[in-house]
Formats: C-alpha cells, structure tokens, sequence
C-alpha cells in the first residue's frame, strides 16, 4: 500500500511518508520520514498512535489488513 501523487518521482521534499512495521514480539515500529517515531507499540495501542498522525477510519482499516499480510506499509501524502 502506497499513496503518492500521479506523476511524482521517487520521495519529494514535501511529502510525508509513513512506514510501519510489525516486529517479531507482535508490536509495532512507525517511522516518519525515516525516522523512528513510535517504537514498539503494542498491538491494542496501534490505532491510537496512528490517529495522531491523522490515520484513522479506512484508511486505518486497509493499514491493518496489509500489516496481517505482509508486516509492513508504507503511506506516502503529498506531493
């Protein structure tokens, strides 16, 4: 799952890119911009901690469906 904007080219400046990552313990990472935000977030805290940066509703609802696929996304806003 990735969110950029039509035409873009690789990460821009302006643009807010979010990675989450689930680790072995079934906790979570979330980097913004490549930085460590949130370390080890238990799984019941998840949502909570996404709804500080504004992920909520479905768009939380298809991050956590791609976390039980694969362990990790990546969001891209902004162009």
């Amino acid at each position: 799952m990735g969110r950029t904007g039509a035409g873009s080219k690789g990460q821009d400046k302006s643009a807010l890119v979010f990675e989450i990552l689930k680790r072995p313990d079934g906790s979570f990472d979330v980097f913004r911009n490549a930085e460590l935000a949130d370390s080890h977030v238990p799984d019941r805290w998840l949502e909570d901690q996404l709804i500080k940066y504004g992920i909520c509703g479905k768009e939380y609802r298809d991050v956590r469906k791609e976390l039980e696929e694969s362990g990790k996304v990546r969001l891209e806003f902004g162009s």
